[in-house]
């Protein structure tokens, strides 16, 4: 499996998504916990963007 199978991967998205969504309705939240949360939401957006350009191009 390539990295740019992770672009049409269900279960990916999924998770993304609710990373996508805590990102937006947990903002304003304070906290180490919270903080470590956010740094692993952007990491899994950044990641899955990742993917998609490598799926788009064909890589």
């Amino acid at each position: 499996m390539n990295f740019s199978h992770l672009a049409v991967a269900p279960l990916y998205i999924i998770v993304s998504l609710i990373g996508l969504g805590y990102l937006i309705f947990c903002w304003k939240d304070k906290g180490c916990l919270s903080m470590l949360f956010k740094i692993y939401s952007v990491l899994l957006i950044s990641i899955y963007f990742v993917a998609l350009y490598l799926y788009i191009t064909g890589k």
